[in-house]
């Protein structure tokens, strides 16, 4: 069987204000003819299909999409797991319909954990099955009771051995499957500890929100075919083990991410066991590219930052200048210098203030416009913190779990 892992699509995300519908359009058509050509009869998604929990209607459009034309292949079924950035609510409403449709969504753990191992038979031949552990990222309530005046240490490792037993426990429930040659996948979204920080793309500083805490890939069953990961945005493996790997975002998230080669994993499983591993470079639909420097310098490097093709979109650029100069009088000789030229300047930065995105300055900007975590992400530049550093996007992170368990307790009172 060929299946094919990605994760961390951020569908709805916008960067410095500036819409990426666009981008995640071009990636699923891509996505979707990479799935034909290479004849792939599952598809695993590890967490974070959208960028926030309150994701925006044409954005919601975008994904139910995608899976349409996804079910229209017949040949390809789905996994897809809610990450810390889903709502669990909103990816589990239409969990039933999508079931029949071979596309199977676990937004937040099954009252039964049963109905969360999931065989996928594409033929009459048993043989070529695989079984699926879908886990999706485990909140502190989904794997251990509060004790009253605990220390934060002590819970912090019951959170950890928490995780641990939840995954032997989902290999248990597949033991049947097992029993009869058939290689048992298991899905997550959380961060499994590298050796080094270059493993994981991720400065180790030991800061780590709820159960997404770096975790030790020897504690998880070792006689896992295979583990998807998804929350760390580098395409990897945890360590040495092949086996345990991140597909990585599709497109950088942010300016600090512009170097980085993305991909989706393609896989193949037959005879019990992953035969063959092999990552698959997606296209890069728009280039993110950083300039720093004089303005006379970034009046030399311009002309020679164009589109890669007359397919791609134009190239986004972050301007840092160390000329000692206001940032507005910057801004506008940046835009005189891109004037009828195929790039568009997301940000313009002086020596002397703090990144500046212009669309949030705006007279024409209402906060209805936007959803609550992209709110929280200015008022975040307002503070002086950079959009690209870890700690602020660890900080985003923290909000967008705030937002879905908010969300799960409205709707617990409506019921």
């Amino acid at each position: 069987m060929r299946v094919l892992h990605t994760a961390d699509w951020h569908l709805g995300q916008r960067l410095a204000g500036y819409d990426r519908a666009e981008e995640h359009a071009l990636f699923l058509k891509w996505l979707l003819q990479t799935i034909q050509e290479q004849d792939v009869q599952l598809l695993l998604v590890a967490g974070d299909i959208f960028d926030s929990a309150h994701p925006p209607q044409a954005t919601m459009q975008l994904y139910y999409d995608f899976l349409k034309n996804l079910s229209a292949l017949e040949r390809c079924s789905a996994v897809i797991i809610g990450g810390n950035h889903d709502s669990p609510a909103h990816l589990n409403a239409p969990s039933g319909l999508l079931k029949r449709f071979q596309i199977h969504v676990i937004g937040s753990p099954s009252a039964d954990r049963d109905d969360d191992v999931i065989k996928i038979t594409p033929g009459i031949d048993l043989l070529d099955s695989v079984c699926v552990c879908a886990v999706p990222y485990l909140r502190d309530r989904d794997v251990l009771q509060v004790v009253v005046g605990e220390a934060t240490g002590a819970r912090e490792d019951r959170l950890r051995e928490g995780v641990y037993q939840y995954y032997h426990d989902m290999r248990r429930r597949a033991q049947v499957y097992h029993e009869r040659g058939i290689p048992i996948i298991a899905t997550g979204h959380l961060t499994l500890q590298a050796r080094t920080n270059a493993d994981s793309g991720v400065p180790d500083d030991g800061l780590h929100i709820g159960t997404l805490g770096s975790l030790e890939g020897s504690r998880f069953p070792q006689d896992f075919a295979y583990v998807a990961l998804g929350h760390l945005h580098a395409p990897h493996a945890s360590g040495d083990c092949e086996s345990m790997r991140y597909s990585g975002s599709p497109f950088p998230m942010s300016f600090s991410e512009s170097e980085q080669e993305k991909s989706v994993t393609l896989l193949d499983f037959g005879e019990s066991r992953l035969r063959h591993l092999e990552p698959l470079p997606i296209p890069s639909f728009r280039k993110l590219h950083r300039f720093g420097g004089t303005l006379a310098d970034l009046e030399r490097w311009i002309p020679g930052i164009l589109p890669e093709s007359e397919a791609d979109l134009p190239p986004w650029i972050e301007v840092h200048l160390t000329d000692e100069c206001q940032n507005t009088a910057l801004s506008d000789k940046v835009t005189e210098l891109v004037q009828e030229r195929p790039v568009e300047v997301l940000k313009v930065m002086s020596a002397l203030e703090e990144p500046a995105s212009r669309v949030w300055h705006s007279s024409e900007v209402s906060l209805q416009d936007y959803a609550p975590a992209e709110v929280f992400a200015e008022r975040c530049h307002s503070a002086g913190l950079d959009p690209d550093d870890e700690a602020t996007r660890r900080c985003r992170d923290t909000f967008a779990e705030l937002l879905s368990l908010h969300e799960a307790r409205s709707l617990e009172l409506v019921e």
